[in-house]
């Protein structure tokens, strides 16, 4: 996989992620900014329909840190101070990119709905960790204690899920022809093989 075209898409799709998702939220954007699609993670599920093994890990692990120090800030419980936990986006993307990876060699990679039903998959199972992680802190009592209600979160997250569909439909037309600029080599099929 060549690094330079992957940084910059993920670059443009961290800015659409900042720019757009407050804009096209469901409820109430400033306090639960997660109803709305994400743009970052169908370009994981691109990555892991594509690379190497090795690759995916890493670049799913990467761009799942890049998440929580960007966007990965939780209000404190005196509602005053915000902290940034970094972690639960982090592992949840590694696992979404690692259920990929594992199930992509069933799956038919050229055809889009594989691409949107990966892209949604993957963000439920981030989202299921990423809360998981959350509310475990939250149990056990590690760090400042921060506002978290485990199923706002869920059912927030898992909407999102269902919302990057709409996202994934719309930059599988933007990865497609990139395919060869990031140096993914075109699944080719045997015929006739034993």
């Amino acid at each position: 996989m060549s690094l330079l075209p992957a940084l910059v898409v993920t670059y443009v799709l961290f800015g659409l992620d900042l720019a757009l998702r407050p804009f096209i939220a469901f409820g109430n954007p400033p306090i639960e900014p997660w109803r709305a699609p994400y743009f970052v993670l169908p370009f994981v599920v691109f990555i892991a329909l594509n690379a190497a093994p090795m690759t995916v890990l890493w670049a799913s692990l990467s761009i799942g840190l890049l998440t929580d120090l960007i966007s990965g800030t939780y209000t404190l419980d005196g509602g005053l101070q915000t902290v940034c936990i970094v972690g639960p986006n982090a592992l949840g993307y590694l696992a979404a990119g690692w259920v990929v990876l594992t199930t992509r060699a069933i799956m038919m990679r050229r055809n889009p709905l594989t691409f949107i039903f990966l892209s949604m998959l993957a963000a439920a199972i981030a989202s299921l960790v990423a809360v998981g992680i959350l509310a475990c802190r939250q149990m056990i009592g590690l760090g400042e204690p921060i506002r978290f209600v485990g199923t706002e979160q869920l059912s927030a997250r898992l909407i999102a899920s269902l919302l990057t569909g709409i996202s994934a439909t719309v930059l599988l037309f933007v990865f497609r022809p990139l395919t060869s600029v990031f140096g993914f080599d075109e699944p080719v099929g045997r015929r006739y093989s034993r």
